[in-house]
């Protein structure tokens, strides 16, 4: 009876651990209880091991410093300098305009003209001036301010942006890239197969390596969880430097599993980037027979705004590879030019705003005539959701186009657990039906666009390290509408009536995994 006892003690005191832990999020505190419930000590291992706080893990180099310093060292896993660089170095830049303290650390570079001084505090250590700064045409003001005011990301000008609208367009334009490269090769997704596909850029980044050039490649240690040791060594041996963020091992036992690298960039000679949701195997050609035709939307990037690229790159490699890279030759000086205005945005859950989700919110929130959203999962937290049916209900046109065919039956289910109360708000959805639709797009009134790795789902908001561009120009706006329109062509648009009649089974098991939400 003792024994009985003494489990039930221990058994509610996991549970107040829980409430006590997860106070600030209600909904995963919910979530986390009852797994706890049907499984008391399997769940209390699952939530020892993947529900760790990754902000308040120690990082490398004194990431905590960062924020305790009030810097934002967090996103960049670049430690502050209390004691670091006195003097203050000028590199040409025009008269500084507002704080950017993303490129004060001297071990990841700083591009052509900012100005770094580590007297000053975090928030005022350095001042970036670019002429995209000045003015968001057609943006909702209090957009544009938002937008202006993200610290981490300026609004560039003189970009050339192309759009590509799955792999089959995205491959030979990265590797063309790729071809020209004659000072260093970034290479980083969260997912490489080691066949037909990756054995293509294998082969491109080994001989470019052979060639001298400079080749680094990163990849996630969960996405990239079937990457052979062939392969890797491969590369290797052809001088290819490797790095895997949080080996799946080494996170488990660091408790830091959960959290994952889910960005895809290309940056080549610091002048060509690429960033999107496309990874690299055989499935992104259309090579899943169940998925069949796999649409997805990619950007490649000339411009200033390949230094936040760039930027982004080397500050993850540094944190997987353990090293610090000499960066002062990875920002080539990029001569003014004609072009569009872009923003490259990230978020993590090393940081203490989920800046992509606001990027999200604050555009749907001021919208005025239309927000499309595509995006391949669909689970939203509650400001989301208050977002879009407020959007709607205020006369916004809300249209979501999500997969008919689904990668994870779960994951569906738990999004039609939402979909019953937008539409009900109004909010139109429509099924993708020529393949499996990845792409993951946000267009608002025709003045501002985000394409990038962000889901429309909490694991992209709360656990994953994303990245967005956020784009204004015109031609980039019509054509990623033009897409859009095509998509929706191709899609079956969801009826309320019919879909509120569907299985009570179904929405029993939608019911559980609503709850479950948070943690898919």
């Amino acid at each position: 009876m003792y024994w009985a006892i003494g489990a039930l003690a221990i058994w509610i005191l996991l549970l107040l651990t829980v409430l006590v832990v997860e106070f600030r999020h209600p909904s995963k505190s919910v979530a986390w209880l009852l797994v706890l419930f049907i499984f008391p000590i399997l769940g209390f291992v699952m939530y020892y091991f993947m529900a760790q706080e990754f902000r308040h893990k120690r990082m490398i180099g004194g990431r905590e410093r960062g924020q305790a310093e009030g810097g934002h060292g967090e996103e960049t896993g670049i430690p502050w300098k209390g004691n670091g660089i006195h003097e203050k170095r000028s590199y040409g830049y025009p008269a500084p305009s507002r704080p950017y303290d993303r490129w004060t650390f001297p071990e990841l570079g700083v591009p052509p003209g900012v100005e770094v001084s580590a007297e000053l505090t975090p928030f005022e250590a350095t001042t970036l001036s670019r002429p995209g700064d000045e003015g968001l045409t057609g943006v909702d003001s209090r957009l544009a301010s938002f937008l202006r005011g993200l610290p981490e990301s300026p609004v560039t000008d003189g970009n050339e942006v192309e759009v590509y609208t799955g792999a089959e367009t995205a491959y030979p334009a990265i590797q063309e890239a790729m071809e020209r490269a004659k000072h260093h090769i970034h290479f980083q997704f969260y997912t490489i197969r080691d066949d037909e596909a990756g054995r293509d850029f294998q082969k491109l980044l080994i001989r470019k390596a052979r060639e001298g050039v400079r080749v680094r490649v990163l990849y996630d240690g969960i996405g990239s969880y079937k990457l052979t040791k062939a392969y890797l060594r491969e590369l290797i041996e052809a001088g290819v430097e490797t790095a895997c963020f949080l080996p799946p091992m080494i996170a488990f036992l660091d408790r830091r599993i959960n959290f994952r690298n889910h960005r895809k960039i290309v940056v080549v000679d610091g002048t060509t980037g690429f960033l999107g949701g496309i990874n690299i195997g055989n499935e992104y050609l259309g090579g899943n027979p169940r998925l069949g035709h796999w649409r997805d939307t990619h950007l490649r990037i000339r411009g200033p705004a390949v230094y936040g690229l760039q930027r982004l790159f080397l500050s993850d490699w540094r944190f997987a590879a353990r090293t610090t890279i000499d960066a002062s030759a990875y920002y080539p000086v990029q001569p003014p030019a004609e072009g569009e205005k872009l923003q490259v945005v990230c978020s993590g859950p090393d940081g203490h705003s989920d800046r992509l989700l606001e990027v999200c919110f604050s555009a749907i929130s001021t919208a005025r005539k239309k927000v499309y959203l595509a995006s391949p999962y669909f689970i939203p937290d509650d400001s989301l959701i208050m977002a879009l049916k407020t959007a709607a209900l205020s006369g916004v046109d809300v249209r979501i186009l999500v997969p008919s065919v689904p990668d994870s039956r779960l994951v569906q289910l738990a999004s039609f657990s939402y979909l019953e109360e937008l539409l009900q708000a109004g909010i139109r959805f429509y099924r993708y039906q020529k393949g499996f639709l990845h792409s993951k797009i946000m267009l608002v009134d025709d003045a501002v666009a985000t394409v990038g790795t962000m889901n429309l789902d909490m694991r992209s908001f709360f656990c994953n390290f994303e990245l967005n561009a956020v784009l204004y120009g015109r031609e980039t706006l019509d054509r990623l509408a033009a897409d859009f329109d095509r998509d929706l062509a191709a899609s079956e648009e969801l009826q309320l009536d019919s879909f509120a009649r569907r299985p009570a089974a179904q929405k029993a098991g939608e019911i559980v995994l609503r709850i479950l939400s948070p943690l898919l």
